[in-house]
């Protein structure tokens, strides 16, 4: 297939059939869909085998629960498209966005990192354009930055820091793997993103809008409890200490950015009203 998609799979019976189903209906079909059963207790993991019985493009891996980064890697490396998307469980993309990615990928043959718009909606809205100011910075087409730093700081600016608005060539991450670290549950994406931006300092970006992002879903990680900013502060902390074991290129100005990300959410969860919740949660 020319697209292979990602989409890790936990306890989400209520959004699954929408997500898979906004593949699946692409007006584009050369595509996988490679749903990851990360040891869902619903009925998720039955409604992915429904959905690969019904469509041979579908892929099912069942595994223990071993978190969103861990899900992902198995989908990595069953994945045999040219290109390598990701699709969490809860959102959908929208109509004709691949067909569309399809299109401007033959524009520009020799790039091999596409950068997508998206769109959000919640149970009481449509998807709509998200209202981040994308077109006071945004021009289509690719752009190559001098220094790792710079396209990592380009990048969190102008699309925040996830991972699934990216359309990436196999050989950035499949030829020589680039996996998610283990055990870290909270900004699972920042390591794996340093690394690819490590590997490739050109970003296409594209005035395409793919995913649609599920906005207020409560039970998620961006839900910024006292408790949820303790969790990213100890998974920035993983991954600050990994990739320093690791010696990468640039390695003090990341570890700069990442302690900005440390800071930002211990001062989260040091809020007046957090901090008796804080002071409990603290080793």
């Amino acid at each position: 297939p020319l697209f292979s998609v990602i989409i890790p799979v936990y306890n989400v019976e209520k959004y699954l059939d929408r997500c898979v189903q906004s593949v699946l209906t692409q007006p584009f079909k050369d595509l996988e869909a490679i749903l990851v059963d990360d040891g869902s207790t619903d009925s998720s993991g039955k409604k992915c085998d429904v959905w690969a019985a019904q469509d041979s493009r579908v892929q099912v891996i069942h595994q223990q629960n071993g978190g969103l980064g861990q899900a992902r890697n198995a989908g990595l490396r069953a994945a045999t498209g040219k290109w390598i998307l990701f699709l969490d469980s809860d959102d959908c993309w929208a109509d004709n966005g691949l067909q569309l990615i399809a299109e401007k990928i033959k524009l520009w043959p020799e790039e091999k990192l596409f950068v997508t718009k998206w769109l959000t909606f919640s149970q009481q809205s449509e998807c709509v354009p998200n209202a981040s100011g994308l077109s006071e910075y945004f021009t289509e087409g690719p752009k190559t930055f001098s220094t790792i730093i710079e396209t990592i700081q380009a990048y969190e600016k102008l699309f925040g820091w996830a991972i699934w608005k990216l359309v990436i060539h196999r050989s950035l991450i499949c030829d020589t793997p680039l996996l998610f670290l283990p055990n870290v549950r909270n900004g699972e994406d920042l390591y794996w993103g340093v690394h690819l931006f490590c590997r490739c300092r050109n970003l296409c970006f594209l005035n395409v809008y793919l995913c649609c992002y599920r906005v207020q879903n409560t039970g998620t990680l961006s839900e910024l409890s006292a408790a949820n900013a303790l969790n990213w502060m100890t998974s920035i902390f993983q991954t600050a200490s990994v990739l320093a074991s690791e010696k990468i290129p640039e390695e003090q100005a990341v570890q700069s950015w990442l302690a900005e990300k440390y800071v930002f959410y211990m001062i989260l969860a040091a809020k007046k009203e957090q901090k008796e919740a804080w002071k409990e949660q603290w080793p």
